[in-house]
């Protein structure tokens, strides 16, 4: 990798961590906060407003965002022109989807409440159109995305934590959260026109819309069949149970959801630099990817197993203990993470770099098929564990279709890879059952436990292996702080 190339991913990498990273921690705070102040039922209604929501989202994007920013990476110069048109495109589709969405939800048997929740919530869909990062995404200016990030989550923790004191208070929260979203967008799509992408009337073209809708509408079809078998169980959860359940099993996709926020960021950072790969450079690519594959196993087979073993008094710490009834559901979503790993190379960054949306498209449809029939099957069941267990066969059937599209691209030995890390935590794990064996389980105190016993005794085991060497030749490849400027 030259070195121009290097720190660029290295930037890329380092605002994204440190953005995302700030953003995360406020929204999973936020969300902690939320879950304890308006009750496992309240946050249960929250969540089935929120997963409705995220449908009418991807509509609004419908691809054009991940379509956006990889024609700008291709084409730097025609920033201004992709930019613009298809902000005016996403645009006119929220506004499209806000009548026909609200004009439906008049006609839906709801309780009152549940209407209004849900009506003020899709006025989002406006802050959605306006959200440029991904032009930002493809000019690799990723410390703007980090700073709209940071700026959008500060806000909307600052105003929830300002008003929202009771659970009679839950009809502010989309208000809120749009206000927050609003105020961020409107910054970011200030400093793309002043710096970047200078607008005007006359480089509207909508003959282009419907051109990049046509190129960008496999992309946005795949997010939506993603989406089904990532949220919509939570929408049947909430048609066939309770509200609590429904936010039982909300608080341990959140946490399952901040894991693998992680390994978005990493695959939003390596994105532009595999499309450059894939077009100039295929065993670069290759080569590259394995050591991506590489270190995701590194970090998230520990995280997998720790999350597992420390499930129950996690939930309990974090979100109280009538959402420790979710602790099961939680072991069986973060099992996903270990499959994403394989699946997000295969589809994201294999698939979308070469220009294979279709391939793409058809296998997340599959997904989205198989999650429909097996949470009609596994919920009335198995309730929120089933839905759980939907999730994880849906990611597997995924996976397989992929690796079926992608095999000829790109070639990893999975079993080499997976080995040392396998082997150093379950020796972890060993040493955490003899080490808390006299603390109770379902304790705070099993985690102060376990957590450092685990991590250290992981860590010494990857040393022993002689993974640290890998460790600090990917790190300084990539993240050396004097090459970053």
């Amino acid at each position: 990798m030259s070195g121009s190339l290097t720190r660029r991913v290295a930037q890329n990498a380092f605002w994204l961590f440190g953005g995302s990273a700030l953003a995360k921690l406020f929204d999973f705070v936020l969300v902690i906060y939320l879950a304890r102040t308006l009750t496992a039922a309240g946050f249960g209604l929250l969540s089935v407003a929120q997963a409705v929501l995220l449908y009418l989202l991807l509509i609004i994007d419908s691809g054009t965002a991940l379509q956006g920013a990889k024609e700008i990476a291709r084409r730097p110069a025609d920033v201004s022109l992709v930019s613009s048109n298809l902000l005016a495109l996403r645009l006119l589709l929220a506004l499209i989807v806000f009548i026909l969405a609200s004009a439906g939800l008049s006609w839906l048997p709801l309780a009152a409440d549940l209407k209004s929740l849900l009506l003020i919530s899709f006025l989002l869909v406006f802050a959605k159109a306006l959200t440029v990062d991904w032009v930002f995404q493809g000019l690799e200016q990723m410390g703007y995305v980090a700073l709209f990030r940071v700026v959008q989550q500060l806000l909307s923790f600052g105003l929830i934590l300002l008003f929202i004191k009771s659970a009679s208070a839950l009809l502010l929260v989309p208000g809120l959260q749009l206000a927050g979203a609003m105020i961020s967008a409107l910054l970011l799509l200030l400093i793309m026109f002043w710096r970047f992408a200078p607008f005007s009337l006359a480089i509207l073209q909508p003959r282009l819309w419907r051109t990049y809708l046509a190129a960008a509408l496999p992309l946005g079809a795949s997010a939506i069949f993603m989406q089904i078998y990532y949220n919509l169980d939570v929408i049947m959860l909430g048609i066939m149970q309770r509200p609590e359940i429904v936010g039982w099993y909300s608080a341990a996709y959140k946490v399952f959801f901040l894991f693998l926020g992680t390994m978005g960021v990493l695959s939003a950072a390596v994105f532009p630099i595999v499309c450059h790969k894939f077009a100039q450079d295929r065993a670069g690519a290759v080569s590259f990817l394995n050591k991506y594959a590489h270190l995701l196993l590194l970090v998230f087979i520990p995280i997998v197993v720790l999350g597992m073993i420390c499930a129950e008094p996690a939930m309990r710490l974090l979100f109280g203990g009538q959402y420790a009834a979710g602790s099961l559901a939680l072991k069986i979503l973060l099992l996903n993470i270990l499959i994403i790993t394989g699946s997000g190379i295969y589809g994201s960054l294999v698939l979308v770099p070469t220009g294979r949306n279709k391939a793409f498209m058809i296998s997340v449809g599959l997904g989205a098929v198989c999650n429909i029939a097996l949470n009609l099957w596994l919920i009335p069941a198995f309730s929120l564990n089933g839905a759980a267990g939907a999730t994880l066969v849906t990611e597997l059937i995924v996976l397989g279709a992929f690796y079926y599209w992608a095999r000829r691209e790109l070639s990893i030995d999975w079993l080499s890879l997976v080995y040392r890390p396998g082997v150093a935590a379950l020796l972890a794990v060993l040493v955490v059952q003899i080490s808390a064996a006299l603390v109770p389980a379902s304790s705070w105190r099993y985690l102060l436990v376990t957590a450092p016993v685990f991590s250290a005794t992981y860590l010494l085991v990857l040393g022993l292996t002689g993974e640290q060497k890998f460790i600090w030749g990917f790190i300084s490849e990539l993240m050396v702080v004097g090459k970053l400027k």
